[in-house]
């Protein structure tokens, strides 16, 4: 009798095992949720210094475009003299590093965004360039540290993975760790602290509101609706909230190129 319960307790173990999930597949599902075929957002980046006072409010249009392996995003600030017209485009390829351009007013052209230049800061804010695409799974070894645990973001809490992403190749981030709270739910990831070259913490980024919004099309999506990423070395932080959205109305073709990026039109 002790060895049949030994034998089911094992059987039971190793059936929880199973249906267990690796931190890598979390991870790789967390960057892997589908986006709308289309959007258009109109999106406010607000810069507070590091006593909590707001310095400055952009108003920035972004329009997304998601082709199987292929998801496209430009942001085209739209106020503010001395920024108005500058112009991203990224373009995220599934097990490649992403592509960025760049258009600047006083440069007059659109140029690449560089390799050295990925770890600066995006207009002003405390989001690196970096921050505004999602990171490739197998660019990463993932650690479980945590199967459950309830982490608290602005008014929401969730229950979350918590799990530790190191860069397989150290230039391949400028980071030397991330360590991601991924909500069970959505399997986004509602918290992730950014960890610098020296091992200390530099940022922490979180979700403070999901919503759950339908496209056009009637197909329903989470959306990340105020996301807060704080420096922890210099106090400074900036909050992104999306003020509307049209999801699955298409984008003309044209709006993903270099072309559009200078004129606009």
């Amino acid at each position: 009798m002790k060895k049949l319960f030994i034998l089911l307790t094992a059987s039971l173990a190793l059936a929880s095992f199973a249906f267990a999930e690796d931190a890598a597949t979390i991870v790789d599902k967390s960057v892997s949720i589908t986006p709308p075929e289309f959007s258009i957002t109109n999106i406010s980046f607000q810069f507070f210094d590091k006593s909590g006072k707001l310095e400055r409010d952009l108003v920035v249009d972004q329009y997304g475009r998601n082709r199987a392996d292929l998801i496209e995003t430009v942001f085209s600030f739209t106020a503010d003299a001395d920024i108005k017209n500058t112009r991203l485009l990224q373009a995220e390829k599934k097990g490649k590093q992403d592509d960025k351009w760049i258009f600047l007013p006083s440069v007059g052209t659109a140029r690449r965004v560089s390799s050295a230049e990925r770890q600066k800061s995006f207009v002003g804010s405390e989001f690196a360039y970096d921050d505004m695409s999602l990171r490739d799974a197998a660019l990463d070894t993932h650690t479980m540290i945590n199967e459950n645990v309830s982490k608290k973001v602005g008014p929401a809490t969730y229950t979350c993975w918590q799990i530790e992403s190191v860069p397989i190749k150290k230039a391949d981030s400028g980071y030397s760790k991330r360590v991601q709270f991924i909500d069970k739910k959505t399997y986004l990831p509602v918290f992730v602290e950014y960890y610098d070259k020296k091992g200390a913490l530099l940022k922490t980024c979180g979700i403070e509101e999901i919503r759950t919004e339908t496209g056009v099309t009637g197909k329903s999506y989470p959306i990340r609706w105020k996301v807060r990423m704080e420096n922890k070395q210099n106090g400074r932080a900036t909050l992104v909230t999306l003020r509307k959205q049209t999801i699955d109305k298409q984008v003309p073709d044209k709006t993903f190129t270099q072309g559009w990026l200078v004129s606009g039109k």
